[in-house]
């Protein structure tokens, strides 16, 4: 059946969708449980977010493996991963359980979420869905890079690799952890409390690693101060939350491996078009980049150590000023698609376009979600695709289970008739709704009528004006004050 309404019936604007995994769902859910109906647009703008470290989970997106398209584009992966020295296995670190799993290390979980995200992003183009926007959050970046086609598979996981080694690095060699912390607060005013915490006399301090919104910031420092600035906050009330790092990403202890890191990425090497060659918006500049700046080992180094600027890089890609690197024309974004292993990125989503306040609807969905099965979120999220109009493959979403053939005694579409739609030029109106009678001599005012040149027509005949067969004059013009012009034929 999903099959036939896919692919076998017209598509209409007004549409709804309903995810299930049995027939016994399906007969419980299909008059209650679908989706708002809502009209879909021609061409929607969409826009790929993709999810920096600390939203990892053991066993994520596994159940995708059931997609030919997901699977292989993560043995690519391993193989890719083993060239560059990798000593474990990618699927078998992802199916760890959470009691053993490794995905806390720097080392495991930069280049697995990469590889995850690119295997998302290779099934999403395998049914149909490519972006016009891309941008990411801090190790993010690496992916969207990836998918603007700037960077080769192989540069973006090693990229990743090396960010990871790098970080574990830091982790081991520093005599003061790193820690990282949410605030519900925005950078202006969570800089006091920063300089609260400072330490005079080792002079560490915290600082702003990520300005996602308005409302949310995120620290990143010393350990010590983490807990310092947690009971600072504790006391009055504001919102933070300890990030599942333990590592202090885009603070000044980065720069201890950053110009290690930027040597070890040498040779960054360029990608393919397959996906279209979106725009990316930098999370590091809030503005586009180009793809020489994406292949300069430099601005992966920066990556690092520079605060996020992810609230600058959304409002940019909200904007109807931006515009692609190639000047064409802005295509204004519809539907953003978070890729990586859990939404974390909505809230900040929401606050931002809040902020900016613009005129038309912009969706948003999250390909995974911790704790659900890949299976079902992918397929939500290719339900909000469909019913916003865009250009998804729908039937292809199926494609794990056997090709189905199509069913033939479906009922036709309860069309409602209550309502009368007529579109009508403005000729057939003018004719229609002419003020004036016909004149037995002028006729009729013309269909295309302009008052400062009037004109009318009309069929002279002895059966409609039986006087013409005394007027009769050969190839003559006969001009009648001025008023009109008649060629009368014998």
């Amino acid at each position: 059946m999903c099959y036939t309404l896919a692919a076998k019936r017209t598509l209409m604007p007004w549409r709804a969708s309903l995810t299930v995994d049995s027939i016994a769902q399906l007969k419980r859910d299909l008059n209650h449980a679908f989706a708002t109906p809502r009209r879909s647009i021609q061409n929607p703008g969409i826009a790929f977010v993709f999810t920096g470290q600390g939203a990892e989970w053991a066993g994520m997106g596994l159940e995708l493996l059931n997609y030919a398209t997901f699977r292989n584009s993560l043995n690519l992966s391993q193989a890719i991963l083993s060239d560059l020295g990798c000593t474990w296995e990618l699927l078998d670190e992802m199916a760890l359980n959470v009691e053993i799993t490794n995905l806390r290390h720097p080392a495991y979980s930069q280049p697995i979420c990469t590889a995850l995200q690119i295997a998302l992003i290779t099934l999403l183009c395998d049914w149909g869905v490519k972006p016009d926007r891309v941008f990411g959050h801090s190790s993010g970046e690496i992916a969207a890079a990836y998918c603007t086609g700037a960077i080769s598979h192989e540069s973006a996981l090693k990229i990743a690799f090396y960010r990871g080694l790098s970080a574990s690095s830091l982790l081991q060699e520093s005599h003061s952890p790193g820690a990282m912390m949410a605030v519900g607060l925005g950078e202006d005013e969570v800089l006091p409390y920063l300089h609260k915490t400072a330490d005079g006399d080792t002079g560490d301090r915290l600082c702003v690693a990520c300005i996602n919104s308005s409302r949310n910031t995120t620290v990143s420092g010393p350990e010590v101060l983490i807990r310092a600035l947690q009971t600072l906050l504790a006391s009055d009330g504001v919102f933070h939350r300890r990030l599942d790092v333990s590592v202090a990403y885009h603070s000044t202890a980065m720069q201890e491996v950053a110009a290690k890191y930027a040597s070890s990425i040498n040779g960054i090497s360029p990608g393919s078009s397959e996906y279209g060659n979106p725009c990316m918006v930098s999370s590091l500049t809030g503005h586009e980049c180009s793809f020489e700046e994406l292949r300069d080992p430099a601005y992966w180094a920066r990556n690092i150590t520079s605060p996020v600027r992810f609230s600058s890089a959304l409002r940019h890609i909200g904007s109807s000023h931006s515009k692609k690197l190639d000047d064409r024309k802005s295509q204004k974004i519809d539907v953003i698609c978070e890729i990586g292993p859990h939404g974390v990125l909505k809230g900040a989503i929401k606050d931002n376009l809040k902020d900016i306040n613009l005129k038309h609807r912009v969706d948003y969905t999250s390909l995974l979600t911790k704790g659900l099965s890949a299976t079902n979120t992918m397929m939500e999220a290719a339900g909000l695709l469909h019913c916003a109009g865009g250009p998804i493959d729908v039937p292809k979403t199926n494609a794990a289970t056997p090709a189905l053939e199509m069913l033939v005694d479906l009922p036709a579409y309860p069309f409602d008739h209550t309502k009368q739609y007529w579109s009508e030029g403005r000729l057939s109106k003018n004719t229609r709704f002419r003020k004036m009678p016909p004149h037995e001599l002028l006729g009729t005012a013309v269909s295309d009528w302009n008052r400062y040149e009037a004109r009318w027509t009309n069929n002279l005949g002895v059966t409609q004006s039986p006087w013409v067969k005394h007027h009769k004059v050969c190839r003559l013009v006969v001009a009648f004050e001025d008023t009109c012009v008649l060629t009368v034929a014998r």
